[in-house]
């Protein structure tokens, strides 16, 4: 499910994941388009066209994520 946001009265639609092929993470924008959807919630957006995707590389695959709050 895309994270939604707004700016300057347009509505974006954020997503994120790992691509595994490529050992990075990919982080997309698209446009948030309008669905009409059944109740109980009659209004909701999906992600569009994205039109702007970053790729970034996984340094080391193989490594867990680490806290940069941890105390050593």
């Amino acid at each position: 499910m895309p994270e939604l946001r707004e700016h300057a009265g347009r509505r974006y639609a954020v997503q994120h994941h790992y691509a595994l092929p490529d050992d990075a993470w990919c982080l997309e924008l698209s446009e948030a388009v309008l669905v009409q959807a059944e109740s109980p919630n009659p209004v909701t957006y999906r992600a569009g066209r994205t039109f702007l995707a970053a790729y970034i590389p996984d340094g080391d695959p193989d490594l867990e994520p680490d806290d940069p709050h941890s105390q050593p």
